[in-house]
Parts: structure tokens; C-alpha cells; sequence
């Protein structure tokens, strides 16, 4: 089974773990590691302020990371690391719902945005070579399609090309 603390190097490294950014670019607003201010106060209410997040520990990000996208996407379920990592990176980027919906619709299953055993099922049964090159296309797809759409998604294409090209399968 694939195991949360194996993606975090990954994971800090994509997401300039210590580094507060606030592009005008990214809807996400004010962000430290990654964390938008906005999720920040999902997690840790909503009366946490723009100071609060920046001084965000590293078990709070830990935290938000783990319980808000791993375990959303039954990444400890998912028998290969490989395609954990991609799925749970898919829904930190792209929005959980989104990532789900669209792996599920790659795996055959109802895409109802609720990872559950029937979608595990699925994931764990599929060519795992195979899901994994189609989760990435399905992902790069998406970023061209946003960016076709909007200017500010326009100006981070690259870059978020460049944050999938990070993952390689592994049996």
C-alpha cells in the first residue's frame, strides 16, 4: 500500500514548502507551503489571519496535506505509490472534486467525486502503467483546457506542466 510520508519530499519540494506567495495569477490568494489562506481556515477556523498562515507549523501542514487530499483520495488504499502520489498531487492542484471525477471517469466508475471502494477497486485492478499515463494525460488535458479559458490559468500553464513532469511510474 502506498504511504503518505513517502510523496511529502515530493510534495514539499512542488510546493516550495516555506515559501509564502500571493500571485495575482493564482485564485489561491495568500499561500505558505503550498496551503491557501482559505484552506488554512477550513482546517483552523475561520478567524485565522494572513500572519497565522505564514506562520504555519510544519504538523499543520503535514496535517492539511494528509487528511485534506491524501486520505480524500484513499491514497493509504491505492496498492501503487506511483499512482497515490499522482491522484493526491491531482487534487492538491486541481481541486479534489475535479481529480476524483476524472479518475473515476478513467477507471470506469460513476465519477460522483467520492473516492470509496468501488473507485479503489477499480484503481487497484486497472494496468497500473496504464492509469498512471492516463492520469497524467487526463491532467494535462485539463491544464490546457483552463488555460485556454482564462488568462491568469494561461500564465501558470508552464508551470504546471512542469509540476507533472516531476512524477514517474514505478511498479
Amino acid at each position: 500500500m502506498a504511504d503518505f510520508d513517502k510523496y511529502v519530499p515530493l510534495l514539499s519540494k512542488l510546493e516550495g514548502y516555506g515559501i509564502y506567495t500571493n500571485n495575482p495569477h493564482d485564485k489561491g490568494g495568500h499561500t505558505m507551503s503550498g496551503i491557501t489562506l482559505k484552506t488554512f481556515r477550513e482546517f483552523y477556523g475561520e478567524h485565522k489571519t494572513v500572519d497565522d498562515l505564514k506562520a504555519m507549523t510544519y504538523e499543520q501542514w503535514h496535517h492539511i496535506m494528509k487528511s485534506g487530499y491524501w486520505d480524500k483520495v484513499g491514497g493509504d488504499k491505492i496498492m501503487n505509490q506511483s499512482i497515490a502520489n499522482l491522484f493526491a498531487d491531482f487534487a492538491i492542484n486541481c481541486g479534489q472534486k475535479t481529480a476524483i471525477k476524472k479518475v473515476q471517469a478513467l477507471v470506469g466508475e460513476d465519477a460522483d467525486g467520492v473516492v470509496g471502494p468501488l473507485t479503489l477497486g477499480a484503481i487497484n485492478r486497472a494496468s497500473q502503467v496504464l492509469l498512471f499515463n492516463g492520469m497524467k494525460a487526463t491532467r494535462e488535458s485539463h491544464y490546457y483546457t483552463l488555460a485556454w479559458k482564462d488568462n491568469d490559468s494561461r500564465a501558470n500553464l508552464k508551470g504546471w506542466l512542469n509540476r507533472l513532469k516531476q512524477f514517474t511510474f514505478n511498479e
